[in-house]
């Protein structure tokens, strides 16, 4: 059966979790898998490769994927990634791999978030639209009129270092959904208390 006549795959690889979803040619997610992000590489392709065989891709789909770290554009690569053990991994050629060596378009996972919020805005806002998102990291992307701003491609806002309790600390340290855990030993998703949010915030 197909769906659409122009599909899209977006893969969102996250330190905790990867998003895997076929979508039709509005944007609408057809159907979505969530798994957890194996830190070793190995087992992670395998875990995508089973996920990704769950959705229905037909025909001449295009695909996306975002990945939390500093990459290799042309060369595919990722150098490193903040939350995940991966160093100079061919990324782009083994996700191709698995879909039958369809080309992937492979960009930071905040970059990508960044422009797609700034899309969606573009009739509230002219020019610029910074963007920060906090997760297990801290990422975030500057776009002006509706595209990434190429000069900041590998800013990593996370990595800004900012005094924190008298100490020069890279902001996603203290701030990030790491830093929540070692502080109050639980994540965020499990705070309830007033008072431990204040801390958080």
């Amino acid at each position: 059966m197909c769906y659409t006549d122009t599909m899209y795959l977006g893969i969102d690889i996250g330190g905790t979790k990867t998003l895997v979803a076929a979508l039709d040619d509005k944007g609408e997610i057809l159907l979505s898998r969530r798994f957890p992000t194996d830190h070793d590489y190995d087992n992670f392709l395998r875990d995508l490769g089973t996920n990704l065989k769950e959705l229905p891709l037909e025909g001449d789909f295009k695909a996306c994927a975002g990945v939390a770290g500093l990459l290799d554009r042309r060369a595919g690569t990722v150098h490193s990634l903040g939350n995940l053990p991966w160093r100079d991994k061919p990324i782009r050629t083994d996700i191709s791999n698995l879909i039958d060596d369809r080309w992937v378009m492979l960009e930071n996972d905040s970059r990508l978030a960044g422009l797609s919020e700034a899309r969606l805005l573009k009739d509230e806002y002219d020019g610029y639209v910074l963007f920060a998102t906090v997760s297990t990291g801290i990422g975030g992307a500057l776009v002006h009129d509706g595209r990434l701003v190429t000069a900041l491609k590998d800013m990593e806002m996370g990595k800004m270092p900012l005094l924190h309790e008298g100490k020069l600390a890279y902001w996603e340290d203290f701030a990030g959904g790491r830093g929540v855990v070692e502080r109050l030993k639980k994540r965020a998703s499990d705070i309830t208390d007033p008072e431990e949010w204040r801390i958080v915030g």
